[in-house]
């Protein structure tokens, strides 16, 4: 290899597989919980106290709890959950005392409960394999050619191997890209299709309350709950701003305090046991995606049993 030829590889390299690469580790830290976390140290913390702290924001003064437990070795670790910036709902969910599962972030002093998903864990691990595939053929691509250009009678290894990197890289694109899209819509919106695979609890209501909203521009419906497992108290699908009082009185009309019912348990927050349009949409697109997959997942096989 030449000069320009190895100018060239690294060139390649550096924009076909390092980009990449830093863009998928980028995937694997960002959000809270990160999606990384699912390889760390696993263990068991106590929750000690809960301290409550004023910290600066910038937008002003802000009230934090902050759920303090002793890890394995006898550290102090801040227990949190997602979607939780003020840690009331850890809170809440984990009182003194408490033992939980948990994983332990290496090097900080921060837990997260097993189980917990952060905004880009399921994009990270479905990014994986094709990030990976693609760095592959960009790496070992011009190295392999130049292997077998010395030795020209593996010419038909090496299309063999160009043929066996094309057709993974294109399999997995017909499996993670439909993954990726159905990950969106059944976690999209304020009542998230995936509610429908949570456990059903028998929950409590304690208040119901209509409230001004935005200085009387709107009113505020919402109803509280108390059930297991709830960190975030408000009922999802009771909840909501509308523009008169008598449409936010229809919202949780035959919901009062003390009543029982059941609800959906997701991400620590209740939700109403209740269809929704989009859900339909959800289950239409899923028949979509499902349909794409197979289409795709047949033509590679096909393509690889008849050579072509």
């Amino acid at each position: 290899m030449n000069v320009f030829g190895l100018v060239g590889y690294v060139i390649t390299v550096l924009a076909g597989a390092i980009v990449p690469l830093i863009v998928l580790l980028a995937l694997f830290l960002a959000g809270e919980p990160p999606a990384i976390m699912a390889l760390w140290e696993r263990g068991e913390v106590r929750v000690e106290t809960h301290e409550t702290v004023l910290r600066d924001t910038g937008y002003g003064t802000v009230e934090f709890i902050e759920t303090r437990a002793t890890g394995p070795d006898g550290e102090t670790r801040l227990l949190r959950i997602a979607g939780d910036p003020t840690g009331t709902g850890a809170a809440r969910l984990f009182p003194v005392g408490s033992v939980v599962e948990v994983h332990l972030s290496p090097g900080g002093n921060v837990a997260w409960p097993e189980g917990e998903t952060g905004l880009f864990s399921h994009v990270a691990w479905l990014a994986a394999p094709l990030v990976l595939l693609i760095v592959l053929k960009v790496v070992f691509g011009p190295v392999a050619a130049g292997f077998f250009r010395r030795f020209p009678h593996l010419d038909m290894r090496e299309q063999t191997f160009h043929a066996a990197l094309t057709k993974g890289i294109a399999l997995i694109s017909f499996i993670t890209i439909p993954l990726f899209v159905l990950s969106l819509f059944w976690s999209f919106g304020g009542t998230p299709t995936w509610r429908w695979f949570a456990p059903v609890e028998q929950a409590q209501i304690v208040e119901t309350a209509i409230e001004p909203f935005e200085d009387g521009q709107g009113w505020r419906a919402r109803a509280l709950v108390e059930a297991p497992g709830v960190a975030f108290p408000e009922l999802r699908g009771a909840d909501g701003v509308f523009g008169d009082r008598a449409h936010a009185e229809r919202s949780i009309a035959g919901l009062q305090a003390g009543q029982a019912l059941n609800v959906r348990i997701y991400r620590h927050r209740p939700y109403v046991m209740k269809i929704y349009a989009f859900d339909f949409a959800v289950i239409a697109a899923t028949l979509v995606c499902l349909l794409i997959m197979l289409t795709g997942i047949v033509a590679i096989a096909r393509s690889v049993l008849t050579g072509r």
